[in-house]
């Protein structure tokens, strides 16, 4: 068994505003992740830190609770 989901599903999993494919077989999602903060501005929805991190660009508000958490997930709040 692999360590890892095949890319096409993990592809089919990806949100916009996520740094890379997402992987399943973590069990987590994003807002568990300490990367991913609340815009309070926006609601419910928050960024990837990680994006900004690669790119300087802030990215794209999605749902964290949606989005199934890629292979660079930490556990932890945001600058926690």
């Amino acid at each position: 068994m692999s360590d890892t989901t095949p890319l096409d599903e993990r592809m089919r999993l990806y949100k916009k505003g996520q740094l890379t494919w997402p992987e399943p077989k973590l069990g987590k999602y994003c807002d568990a992740c300490r990367f991913y903060y609340i815009d309070n501005a926006a609601g419910d929805k928050g960024r990837c830190d990680l994006v900004y991190l690669h790119t300087k660009s802030r990215g794209v508000l999605f749902r964290g609770p949606d989005a199934t958490a890629c292979s660079k997930f930490e556990a932890g709040k945001f600058g926690g």
